[in-house]
């Protein structure tokens, strides 16, 4: 059987008879195959898949750093255990596809695989703005799971929700009821402390495998416009030497929306195609427990052709898509709203 891509076949004006269903179905699968491994890579920073409903996070062990004891002395036994449970809800998402058999029996192969793109592009956009969600609101949930009927309680980032905080690696502890990663600007202008505060919320629960801050394109500026801001860009398009102190290196991304601008300190800056404007993300994405999970089924995951009959796998009403997301490590992320002083969740749609 011949093999296909998408400019293979949409460069075809045959109808599908002419050019051949199985290889039209064997292009089509091959395209969304694709499709969902890049959506899976693009995720691997923030997400860990599973296709698990509830997980245990933050685990902390009562340490009391050890007695002192005579020659006969034993240490009391420690039993304080402390952890919450964290949720995933799993969506069905359904995108139009209208491949009936009239349909299919009059159509060009570039007309179907057009239709095709068209739900992929609906896909992307639809598992971008859940993706948004999880991380810029910071109301927890409740949704009752249609596959096990059981109440999930889905988080946010940490969010002084009262649940239990795991002290950090150095002993530090937290409050529940106060702490939060949902953070504003102190003041009316952007400041050096206001950047810091929003890093070190991540970094003090010993988060520091990989820690980026996300922006959106339209406040690509807003780091190089603080007074006295520790931001450091870099070239625009080569490697440009100044002194013998100061190097700048090349962006690597071309794109717009996916860019490494520079570094605050140590700490990369991007900007994310899942940035929204006036709001700045700071995550760990090497810690070892992501910040987000990405729930999927056991069976059918991924963006796909509902074909109700496997003997005509074209004929079709819908592409559908089951997924969704919640906060997995609470502490890896944070958020600062900079359009003010109060913390204001955005309008996603």
């Amino acid at each position: 059987m011949a093999t296909y891509d998408n400019s293979d076949v949409l460069s075809y004006k045959l109808g599908t008879k002419e050019f051949g269903i199985d290889n039209l179905v064997d292009a089509i699968m091959q395209s969304n195959a694709a499709l969902n491994k890049e959506a899976d890579e693009n995720l691997r920073a923030l997400a860990e898949k599973t296709t698990q409903a509830q997980a245990v996070y933050g685990i902390t062990y009562g340490i009391d750093k050890g007695v002192e004891v005579d020659e006969y002395g034993k240490a009391p036994s420690t039993e304080d255990i402390q952890y919450s449970v964290v949720a995933f809800p799993l969506r069905k998402y359904a995108f139009a596809a209208g491949f009936t058999q009239e349909f299919l029996n009059n159509a060009t192969a570039g007309e179907v695989l057009a239709i095709n793109r068209r739900a992929q592009i609906s896909y992307n956009q639809r598992l971008l703005l859940e993706l948004k969600k999880a991380i810029f609101n910071n109301t927890n949930y409740t949704i009752r799971d249609p596959y096990t009927n059981v109440t999930l309680n889905v988080k946010r980032f940490l969010n002084a929700d009262g649940e239990p905080i795991p002290n950090s690696v150095y002993g530090d502890t937290f409050d529940g009821s106060v702490h939060t990663h949902y953070l504003a600007k102190a003041s009316s202008s952007l400041t050096v402390a206001d950047i810091d505060g929003l890093i070190n919320h991540v970094v003090e629960h010993g988060n520091t495998g990989s820690v980026k801050i996300f922006l959106s394109n339209a406040d690509r500026a807003i780091l190089s416009n603080i007074t006295n801001s520790k931001f450091q860009p870099l070239g625009l398009s080569m490697l440009v030497y100044g002194n013998e102190v100061t190097t700048k290196e090349a962006r690597n991304k071309p794109e717009m929306d996916n860019q490494l601008l520079g570094y605050w300190d140590a700490v990369e800056v991007w900007t994310k195609p899942l940035g929204v404007h006036n709001y700045l993300l700071c995550v760990d994405t090497e810690a070892t427990e992501k910040p987000l999970g990405y729930r999927v089924p056991e069976r059918g995951a991924g963006f796909r052709l509902a074909s109700s009959i496997d003997a005509y796998p074209l004929v079709a009403d819908n592409y559908v898509a089951s997924f969704g997301f919640g906060a997995l490590n609470r502490t890896a992320g944070a958020v600062m709203y900079i359009g003010g002083t109060t913390w204001v969740n955005p309008v996603l749609q």
